[in-house]
């Protein structure tokens, strides 16, 4: 089998300058935007594109007023009823109601559920997700429970 070499000719180690006026193209060095004082490094128009974010990004916050969220219908009752149900625990009857072991509906006895609002899993739908937005969240995943040690499976010494 034969080797097959290719040539190539050698390229220049530094650009070749164009032939138009130094004074024409940007500098080189960084420039400072003028409203947020960042140091852009002007390759192709960042200090534009740059200016340009600011802009949009003021008109999405002009945009971006508070709204109050879609209620689907619920009243105030319903609303805090769903509110109980997202603190309880366990989250797998939030849907079809039960009895409760941890959170503002535990020891209450049977409560019905609310299929409309949550998913079988106990998540919240999500058109429903405004309702745990200014809540807070639970610390553990499960209750808290007495702690037990760890040897209490094992036979005592005494005997």
């Amino acid at each position: 089998m034969a080797r097959i070499i290719i040539k190539r000719q050698p390229q220049p180690s530094s650009p070749i300058a164009p032939s138009s006026s130094p004074s024409s193209s940007a500098p080189s060095s960084p420039r400072e935007c003028p409203i947020c004082k960042a140091t852009i490094v002007n390759r192709n128009g960042g200090l534009e594109r740059h200016v340009e974010r600011h802009a949009k990004l003021a008109e999405i916050e002009a945009m971006n007023v508070p709204l109050e969220p879609n209620r689907h219908g619920m009243s105030e009752a319903d609303i805090a009823r769903a509110v109980d149900l997202w603190k309880s625990l366990p989250a797998k009857i939030r849907a079809t109601g039960g009895v409760f072991h941890d959170g503002p509906l535990a020891n209450k006895g049977e409560v019905s559920g609310m299929p409309e609002v949550f998913m079988a899993t106990g998540r919240l739908k999500k058109k429903y997700m405004w309702i745990r937005k200014d809540q807070d969240g639970r610390v553990g995943r499960r209750p808290l429970k007495a702690l037990k040690s760890g040897n209490s499976g094992a036979p005592s010494k005494e005997g």
